[in-house]
């Protein structure tokens, strides 16, 4: 693979990881607007955006270096993930990358519905 390859490769990856995180935290802050009365569906939506994203955000910078979180998913009990696959997501600066675009999503939801 081309290092272009690559490189579009991990962007699709984490567009695909903030996608379905904004989805079902938007899913998760619409209900508690909704069943809460608390606001607007919108509003609820970007606030559970945002609080995902930071929470995931939060975790991801505490969760090592991505060349140990690499070696440790590569080795385990059952080889390679049950497979010669190689360990995804190889390091938690993609789970970082999606967590910003949640966030930064959340907070332009916010914005265009006041």
């Amino acid at each position: 693979m081309s290092p272009v390859e690559t490189l579009a490769a991990v962007f699709r990856r984490v567009v695909m990881v903030a996608i379905l995180v904004a989805a079902l935290s938007a899913l998760v802050g619409f209900f508690v607007a909704h069943f809460a009365h608390l606001g607007g569906a919108a509003q609820g939506a970007g606030w559970g955006m945002c609080v995902v994203g930071a929470l995931i955000a939060l975790v991801t910078g505490q969760s090592g270096s991505p060349s140990r979180m690499a070696v440790e998913g590569r080795s385990g009990a059952f080889g390679q993930f049950w497979g010669r696959n190689p360990a995804l997501p190889q390091s938690p600066l993609l789970f970082l990358g999606s967590s910003v675009l949640v966030f930064a999503g959340g907070i332009a939801v916010i914005v265009l519905t006041y």
